[in-house]
């Protein structure tokens, strides 16, 4: 086989394959978030790698980071900015249940997931 061939196919195998692990992770199924403060930054990164948490990084009262895993299953980890002072910046809103959520939408640049997050929910941007 030639060599071009081979690595169109293996282009083509990596194509879909990161397409099935986008599909994956925008089942139906809801993904669910809740809240944890932490005035670490080592700490709230320890707790994302455990699942579905958003860390906020608190310091003197005042929200720095919230910092997530990506929904889609890629395994990045997100850092959203939460201070006015930088661009840009995510607004969250935490409910009485412990559900954040975050204005604007967030999207994570290395594998193009799109989503809201409402109310501890991850509503995916078509």
């Amino acid at each position: 086989m030639p060599a071009w061939m081979e690595n169109f196919i293996t282009w083509l195998f990596s194509f879909f394959s990161a397409r099935d692990r986008e599909l994956v992770g925008r089942a139906r199924i809801p993904i669910a978030y809740s809240t944890k403060i932490f005035s670490n930054r080592s700490l709230a990164l320890q707790a994302i790698s455990a699942g579905r948490v958003l860390a906020v990084v608190e310091s003197g009262g005042n929200r720095k980071w919230a910092l997530m895993l990506c929904p889609c299953g890629c395994g990045e980890g997100l850092a959203l900015n939460l201070m006015r002072s930088h661009r840009p910046a995510w607004e969250l809103i935490v409910n009485n249940a412990g559900q954040p959520s975050l204005h604007p939408s967030v999207h994570a640049t290395s594998c193009g997931a799109h989503f809201w997050l409402k109310n501890g929910t991850v509503n995916w941007c078509e």
